[in-house]
């Protein structure tokens, strides 16, 4: 668990050994308060944040799924599959990006993609972490390791308590 910027850095070495990656980026709108919360203080577009992810996509080799809203997903390298899930923290519909993955089960929500995740794969990349809950959900259901960093040291400090608190 530890904060890391994917636009300066790109995906750090610690998610090379990971199964798959799950991410809930920023939708274009909080992309601003995201980088204040983090305290970025060089102004930086949320193009720059897509170019990061979709190198991200280019270069994982192994399964990618992503919560996205309309305007990222037009944005990025076009999926291999797109789901309407219900997105359980917010209980709002998004869609869920697969890329090097094929899901043909049904996944209504974002807790049933980590119970399924959770039974089929055993370590688990987040690069946009924020609080964890969906690292802790992959956790109960299955899964035995993680790799998550976010830009928000906040977040990271809530997720350690978290974590260490529950298990």
């Amino acid at each position: 668990i530890f904060c890391s910027d994917i636009i300066k850095f790109n995906l750090p070495n610690e998610y090379k050994d990971c199964d798959f990656l799950y991410a809930d980026p920023p939708y274009p709108q909080g992309f601003k308060i995201f980088e204040e919360r983090a305290k970025i203080k060089k102004k930086r577009t949320y193009n720059e944040f897509v170019n990061a992810l979709n190198k991200i996509i280019l270069n994982f080799k192994k399964p990618i799924f992503m919560t996205v809203g309309k305007i990222l997903l037009k944005k990025l390298i076009k999926p291999k599959q797109i789901i309407s899930i219900n997105f359980s923290i917010h209980n709002s519909t998004v869609d869920l990006a697969i890329w090097n993955y094929y899901i043909e089960e049904k996944i209504e929500s974002t807790n049933n993609l980590m119970k399924y995740l959770g039974l089929r794969f055993d370590k688990m990349g987040d690069f946009c972490c924020g609080y964890g809950d969906n690292i802790e959900r992959f956790l109960l259901n299955g899964g035995k390791k993680f790799v998550a960093s976010d830009l928000d040291s906040k977040c990271i400090a809530i997720l350690k308590k978290r974590l260490f608190y529950d298990f």
